[in-house]
């Protein structure tokens, strides 16, 4: 155990010494991420959400699960049934 805390000691004291040894390139790092995080947060309005995407697309109901899917995605089978999936239209075709 002490082996232990004095491995740690020495590996602070080396950590120390380099970081006092390049302190004006760490200031520099620190200052350019503060930079960046100033232009992210400028450029982000405040206050607001972004708008979720709109889908302009009608939904049509499953005929067998009476799922809302969009009717671009929807399964026809003639002109007045749709399903969501291949699975319902399986499964409706096999329960007639």
């Amino acid at each position: 155990m002490r082996e232990a805390i004095i491995i740690l000691a020495v590996i602070a004291i080396l950590a120390g010494l380099t970081l006092f040894k390049y302190r004006r390139q760490v200031r520099m790092m620190i200052e350019f991420w503060r930079s960046i995080r100033k232009l992210q947060q400028a450029s982000r309005p405040h206050g607001e959400m972004p708008e979720p995407p709109r889908n302009e697309g009608k939904l049509v109901s499953c005929a067998r699960c009476r799922t809302w899917v969009p009717e671009e995605r929807a399964i026809r089978l003639g002109k007045t049934a749709t399903y969501c999936s291949t699975d319902c239209l399986e499964k409706s075709a096999t329960a007639v």
